[in-house]
């Protein structure tokens, strides 16, 4: 997401500065360019958020409805309670 966000950027900075110079065909694929680099970098984070809570490995899973800090605590208590029993 960075690399796309930096490709925008440059995409339409480049696309102003070509405009700015009266190259205007440049500007406009310059545009063009940060429209594509634009709508990849979307896709990408998409993708990224869609895909990120498939690789939570099972033992940080917590509950729907459980808070992190109270999965955290019970998982502290749970850890608390089977090292005394030993």
């Amino acid at each position: 997401v960075p690399v796309g966000c930096a490709a925008t950027v440059a995409c339409l900075a480049g696309g102003i500065y070509s405009f700015s110079k009266g190259h205007a065909s440049l500007s406009q694929r310059m545009m063009r360019a940060r429209v594509v680099a634009q709508g990849a970098t979307v896709i990408v984070l998409l993708l990224g958020s869609y895909f990120a809570p498939k690789f939570v490995p099972n033992e940080e899973k917590r509950p729907h409805g459980m808070t992190p800090i109270e999965f955290k605590l019970t998982q502290q208590e749970e850890q608390s309670t089977s090292s005394s029993s030993k």
